[in-house]
């Protein structure tokens, strides 16, 4: 049942002899607000990508899952998110270039940006100078994978294999994390003999 102002309106609202019509319903609200029925409203579903978008840029992928989860139609779906794309509201080529640089900026490796990127269905590699530009852009990867560990150091026993497996989790090629970690261990070590 799609529950909306007018039907709010009709069934709860006293009428002209004082009473409601929820009192002559018995389908009238049993204790149950859940929608059966899709949204085919382009309009509404416009507002509600306008309502996400001021909180921060997405890309179409997650706006249309979003959409889909919301019950909105295909048809709706369709409509506003196209309206969106013509606004310049929704475009995955800003959306990508602010994604990978904020992921650069908090130590994520390249082949983690490109898997999060794959989920919101944008292809990292389509992206012109991917990823080099980024790279010189933001620093290397070596360097930046050395800089997380300095900024977050792991806390176990083995802090070589710790190590590592910190930098794998976010994204750092098996070679980057390897140098990354004889690094920070030589300069650990020698922070310890000036100490």
């Amino acid at each position: 049942m799609y529950i909306d102002k007018e039907y709010i309106e009709k069934s709860l609202l006293p009428n002209e002899e004082g009473s409601s019509e929820q009192e002559d319903s018995s389908a009238a609200f049993s204790g149950s607000y859940i929608l059966d029925e899709y949204n085919d409203s382009p309009e509404d579903a416009f507002r509600k990508i306008e309502r996400l978008l001021s909180v921060r840029d997405r890309s179409v992928n997650e706006i249309t899952s979003r959409l889909q989860r919301d019950k909105y139609t295909e048809r709706a779906i369709t409509e506003s998110v196209e309206r969106a794309l013509r606004c310049g509201y929704l475009d995955d080529a800003r959306f990508a270039d602010g994604f990978i640089r904020s992921k650069l900026r908090a130590s994520k490796g390249i082949n983690g940006i490109v898997r999060d990127l794959k989920a919101h269905g944008i292809d990292a590699y389509s992206i012109p100078e991917f990823p080099d530009a980024y790279i010189e852009e933001q620093g290397g990867q070596l360097e930046n994978a050395i800089h997380l560990l300095k900024r977050k150091p792991p806390r176990a026993k083995n802090k070589r294999q710790a190590a590592y497996a910190k930098l794998i989790r976010n994204g750092f090629s098996s070679s980057i994390a390897s140098s990354a970690v004889r690094s920070w261990l030589t300069e650990c070590e020698e922070d310890m003999h000036f100490a």
